[in-house]
């Protein structure tokens, strides 16, 4: 980094941090140095070292791909001048030559405590004395620590703020932020090892990222791309011609695209190979008439393009071969590049996947989900952009497979979604009401299945997508053309939506909500859940308050006209008692239903109000007899009946002035909070839990347990921890809806108050998600549309 334009030089030493990183924590890498930027010198030049994925070392007993590397760093740096060390897995929140300046007192390190390494400030040239490169290649951590500190006077302490670990962290003072807990860390680099929690300081790390993506910043740019970029550029064309990459679908995969843009111009992307106009084979069908022009990626400045961009960008084979570390900018260029459309075609059916030393390439995780997470990232940014991604893989069995996805600029017709209806009633309304948010057309496919598809409840989790278990005769059919996105509730209807996936080839991206579908996240593409269900956090999760709902003024409006007389005269406030009922968890008895139905008219006759009590199917005869002895005649009860065709359970809801709900019924609480009126809730006890719940629960609060390291940090997540969060990942274990976060959170967004507090007339937030919720799934589907 140099100095910034416009800013005087401060004449200082440049500051020379050294980073160990490795391929997974790219996107901390990128965080990390943004940080610096942030707070940096402006007047200062900071040279910033990236360690990773190095060759010649010894890692096999190393925590992490980047364990010793903090030791070659005196031999790195030349054996002169200071140096700071780094994890990755932190951001700067002061300027770190403020660390660079710090006085070393004689000594040849110093770090906050002498068995924590992570942070460090060291004299190269005393430190190469008991560092060597060799020692650091081949020999423990532990033994080149002590190696040090055996050392008289070598060692010095560092103030803390320097090294803030998780909780330590304080706002304001802290100077360093770094996240130890590998399951807690916010980027969640290892998903297949770690089932990762939420990190109390998760927000400090996304403010920053949000930052980083607003500004468009990427740690390698075009203009200062990685070294290795630079040496694969110089052999690019040998190693292409190595490799028999065919991208002969490129025109089929387009022609869609062409017909509904009509473009005019077209360029043509290749890596390095002599390319003076474009292949024959793709100037067949829509493409011959297009103005075409190409683009050496390895060289983009060979040739002048100015700002000129053209209507498609077609990089159709290649991309996998460049270097992690420049996948970024190179798929930035491609967009700067585009009007309307990008093309990606990327190869991994051959055992070279990028340009890469050797000795690592088995550590590479460039699958689709790698190259779709950076796509996604850079195409926020070009929502004018429509995209199409074709991944070819090999399957177990040696079978050549494509994945495709599609984003950006939708073109063409709206998306079409299918709705999976398992004839839950309450699970279908979820679903319609998202779709209807989203704006997009949608069929709902009713489907059917036979008793024993029960055993699935158990494992379709571990099982590879299937429709093992549906009624297909019974069912709505199930055939191309398939839609571009499945909104499923509920865990029935989930391996048919993965079903579904897999027959389009990865172009239908599905929805799932509920809490027995919503578990393993990394099943689906989004999954929408309330807070208070206690899953883990995940980048496909959508999480929200309480459970989506459809009321709106018009339909208030137009159920109070179906029922003009339901209150007659009653004088005001109105009061109606939403009442559910017993369940499992949750006790109601008739005597608890008569003191509240006594504490309902005392406070009626305090505020000169009527009460309305409105049961529900749970509520049963024993407590509409209770309720209608405590409270008739001077006020009304309402009872539902099975066979009514007509129920004015809404009507209610619009004619009160407050509204009183029991506190078990996650759908009525949250039809009341739609409402913008005074709501209060009235909690109820819940019954002595069995032993399976017992169970459960021990399960989930050991998959939360925290066990501390000898440095006095959360060590990382092994064990039986490990073993019972991943029992809660594949949706094995259920947590335990937490129905008293879901009140509290309501009482402190203002939105309901507890049964007892004084009533209070007027109007209240209204909690009503589902516009938000709609946003963000459009957001994370990677679809912009005009809707």
């Amino acid at each position: 980094m140099e100095a910034r334009e416009g800013h005087t030089s401060s004449g200082k030493s440049p500051v020379r941090i050294f980073i160990g990183s490795e391929s997974s924590q790219y996107r901390a890498e990128r965080i990390l140095v943004w940080s610096i930027e942030q707070v940096r010198d402006p007047g200062r030049v900071y040279e910033i070292f990236l360690m990773k994925e190095l060759s010649g070392f010894d890692r096999r007993k190393w925590l992490t791909g980047f364990t010793n590397y903090r030791f070659a760093i005196p031999s790195f740096a030349g054996q002169v001048g200071r140096a700071i060390y780094n994890d990755v897995d932190q951001i700067y929140l002061a300027d770190p030559g403020e660390l660079f300046d710090h006085d070393l007192n004689d000594h040849g390190f110093l770090s906050i405590a002498q068995n924590d390494s992570s942070v460090m400030l060291m004299d190269c040239a005393k430190m190469a004395k008991v560092w060597s490169l060799n020692a650091a290649k081949f020999e423990r951590k532990n033994a080149l620590l002590e190696r040090a500190l055996n050392v008289p006077n070598l060692w010095g302490q560092l103030e803390p703020e320097w090294n803030a670990r998780d909780e330590e962290y304080q706002t304001g003072r802290s100077k360093v932020l770094h996240f130890t807990a590998l399951h807690t860390q916010p980027w969640q680099p290892f998903p297949e090892e770690f089932v990762y929690q939420k990190s109390s300081v998760g927000d400090v790390w996304f403010n920053l990222e949000y930052s980083a993506n607003q500004e468009g910043f990427l740690t390698f740019t075009q203009s200062n791309p990685s070294s290795l970029f630079t040496k694969f550029a110089t052999q690019a064309r040998d190693i292409q011609s190595n490799i028999p990459i065919q991208d002969t679908e490129t025109v089929s995969e387009i022609e869609e695209a062409i017909h509904i843009l009509k473009p005019k111009t077209l360029l043509y992307c290749h890596l390095g190979e002599p390319v003076h106009r474009i292949p024959e084979h793709l100037k067949s069908g829509g493409l011959s008439p297009l103005a075409m022009t190409t683009l050496d990626l390895c060289h983009p400045d060979s040739r002048d393009l100015g700002f000129q961009k053209f209507d498609i960008v077609l990089a159709p084979k290649g991309l996998q071969l460049i270097p992690d570390d420049d996948i970024p900018w190179v798929i930035e260029a491609l967009f700067h590049r585009a009007k309307c459309m990008v093309y990606v075609g990327i190869e991994s059916t051959y055992p070279l996947q990028s340009f890469t030393p050797a000795p690592l390439q088995s550590d590479l995780t460039r699958d689709f989900n790698w190259w779709i997470s950076h796509i996604d990232s850079i195409s926020a940014r070009y929502p004018a952009i429509h995209w199409k991604v074709v991944f070819h893989t090999h399957s177990s069995k040696g079978i050549t497979q494509s994945q495709i996805r599609c984003g950006g600029n939708w073109i063409g017709t709206l998306p079409r979604i299918w709705i999976l209806s398992d004839g839950k009633t309450g699970h279908t309304t979820q679903s319609e009401l998202l779709a209807k948010s989203l704006g997009w057309p949608y069929d709902i496919k009713q489907l059917r299945f036979y008793g024993w598809h029960k055993i699935q409840k158990f494992l379709w989790g571990l099982a590879p997508p299937n429709i093992i278990g549906l009624d297909q005769r019974h069912s709505s059919p199930l055939q191309a053309p398939w839609p571009d996105v499945v909104i499923s509730t509920g865990w029935r209807p989930a391996p048919i939506a993965r079903w579904i996936r897999d027959q389009s080839q990865g172009r239908t991206r599905i929805i799932q909500l509920g809490r027995k579908g919503g578990g393993p996240a990394d099943l689906f593409d989004v999954v929408i859940t309330p807070t208070y269900y206690g899953f883990s956090p995940h980048p496909n999760r959508i999480e929200t308050l309480a459970p989506l709902n459809g009321l709106t003024q018009e339909d208030l409006e137009t159920v109070s006209q179906r029922w003009p007389d339901l209150f007659g005269n009653a004088p005001h406030p109105r009061i109606v008692f939403v009442v559910g009922g017993s369940t499992a968890r949750f006790k109601f008895t008739p005597d608890m239903a008569r003191m509240i139905g006594n504490q309902l008219k005392d406070l009626a006759e305090t505020c000169h109000g009527k009460i309305f009590a409105v049961t529900s199917p749970r509520t049963g005869k024993d407590l509409s007899q209770a309720l209608e002895e405590t409270l008739t005649p001077d006020h009304v009860v309402h009872t539902w009946q099975p066979n009514q065709s007509d129920n004015p359970y809404f009507a209610y809801l619009a004619g009160a002035d407050v509204l009183i709900v029991t506190g078990e019924s996650e759908s009525m609480l949250a039809e009341a909070a739609s409402l913008g009126k005074p709501v209060y809730i009235v909690p109820l006890p819940e019954h002595s839990p069995t032993w399976k719940v017992r169970l459960s629960e021990k399960i989930v609060q050991r998959a939360h347990f925290q066990p501390l390291n000898k440095r006095g940090t959360a060590r990382p997540q092994q064990g039986i921890e490990r073993l019972c969060a991943r029992l809660i990942r594949s949706g094995l274990i259920q947590p335990r809806r937490n129905l008293s976060m879901l009140h509290d959170s309501l009482f402190k967004n203002g939105v309901a108050r507890p049964f007892g507090e004084p009533i209070e007339n007027g109007k209240r937030p209204q909690l009503n998600e589902t516009g938000d919720v709609a946003k963000k799934v459009k957001k994370a589907l990677g679809f912009f549309d005009q809707s």
